[in-house]
């Protein structure tokens, strides 16, 4: 089968990763492959360039339009990695005009429901298939628009052969910690401030990560509590002695962030969620991690474990062997495998009426934004200023669009607009 992956950027995040777990377990359960992977920005991390040449894959870093003329047309299968990102919308557009007749799908790696990153209806309709990885995904989505072929799934992880029990025990520091994008709308907005309050005896809290902003490593210089320990290339080195992951996001927050609970779940290490966010759909207290109301019990709810031994030991246990009861690489794999063939058999899909398409940036990226977007433009007051700051500077939000070269009077208006109105609060 000849696919090719689209992404809109090769960089140190979960996107490429998961792809390359997946091209992997494809191929380890008898998919014959030829890849391609096509990044549409131009920067890239040489470390993922060198992944994908040892897997013999081939790396496009972003073409032309009339390369991706004649690399199509040559393809069983077109899959995107998508969230809301400009030069994905871009496209999306142009495939959508240029009817190929080739099955597209899409792998939504957000949870498809949170400012800006909402799943668009017109982004649906241009797909053979969808593969999402949130179980709320596609609640929002009317029912005739979408297609005949979806697949709930897991992310694909590569996951190490561990299978002692953790022998992890409380003879050192009690470590706890955030892995995970540092982008701020990624995770808990207060989540520098929510640990700097706590004081664990015997006990610390690291940050791993990539994806910081200015804003962040500044705050990151000025911790009370806690270190900052930079990029993990090898989770499975660097936390295997630690003991409980600490995940919290808002409701807005739109990363699932699941391959790093699978990961440190492979390990018997549980986490510690928030229940307003979309990642505590996995989580089920006492089982595999903790789920707190809100952030006070989170705050009791990590210095609670942290100061008992045997209940962090039997949450460690049950977290392993939940994980490998729930998580089985090789039914991923043939599932995933058995889609993607159904998909190439049912073929293209495209948009009836192109008038659906949004053709203005400030479409475009509203059409991200979900129920927001009449809001936005209407009666942005009523907006929360964190709900306006989403709108205004996270990835796919409308400064990323104006950035892009966008030059749209009305998206540069609506984005004046919404400064001064967090100016005046």
């Amino acid at each position: 089968m000849k696919v090719i992956y689209i992404l809109p950027k090769i960089n140190d995040g979960g996107g490429i990763g998961d792809l390359f777990a997946e091209i992997r377990a494809l191929r380890k359960f008898h998919l014959e492959m030829d890849v391609t992977i096509v990044s549409l920005e131009t920067a890239f991390s040489m470390r993922r360039m060198l992944d994908a040449r040892a897997l013999g894959i081939r790396l496009i870093v972003a073409p032309q339009k009339d390369t991706l003329q004649m690399l199509l047309p040559n393809a069983d299968l077109v899959v995107i990695s998508y969230w809301n990102h400009p030069l994905l919308t871009d496209f999306l557009i142009w495939w959508s005009l240029q009817l190929f007749q080739i099955p597209l799908v899409l792998n939504v790696l957000v949870n498809g429901l949170t400012l800006p990153q909402v799943l668009p209806e017109w982004v649906v309709q241009c797909a053979s298939g969808i593969l999402y990885t949130h179980p709320d995904t596609m609640r929002e989505q009317k029912e005739e628009s979408l297609p005949d072929m979806l697949l709930f799934t897991q992310p694909f992880v590569s996951l190490p052969e561990i299978e002692n029990r953790p022998k992890r025990d409380f003879s050192g520091n009690f470590v706890a910690f955030y892995a995970g994008s540092l982008n701020r709308f990624k995770r808990l907005p207060a989540l520098f401030d929510l640990h700097d309050g706590i004081k664990l005896p015997n006990g610390s809290i690291e940050y791993w990560g990539a994806g910081e902003d200015p804003e962040t490593i500044n705050r990151l210089n000025k911790l009370e509590f806690g270190q900052y320990r930079g990029f993990s290339k090898n989770i499975y080195a660097d936390f295997s002695n630690n003991h409980l992951l600490l995940n919290p996001q808002s409701h807005l927050s739109y990363g699932s962030n699941d391959k790093i609970r699978v990961e440190c779940a492979w390990m018997g290490i549980p986490c510690l969620v928030l229940k307003e966010s979309h990642i505590a759909a996995y989580v089920e207290s006492g089982l595999n991690g903790i789920v707190a109301t809100d952030e006070k019990e989170y705050v009791e709810k990590l210095r609670q474990i942290a100061m008992d031994p045997k209940d962090w030991k039997l949450l460690s246990e049950s977290t392993y062997n939940h994980i490998r009861e729930t998580y089985k690489l090789k039914e991923l794999a043939e599932s995933t495998i058995d889609f993607y063939r159904k998909v190439c058999v049912v073929g293209s899909r495209t948009i009836e009426d192109n008038s659906l398409l949004p053709m203005t940036s400030l479409a475009q990226v509203l059409s991200g934004m979900g129920n927001w977007a009449e809001r936005l433009k209407l009666h942005p007051d009523k907006l929360s200023a964190l709900e306006i700051q989403y709108a205004l500077q996270c990835e796919g939000g409308l400064i990323h669009y104006a950035n892009m070269g966008a030059d749209d009077s009305e998206l540069l208006n609506l984005i004046d607009q919404l400064f001064r109105l967090l100016e005046k609060r």
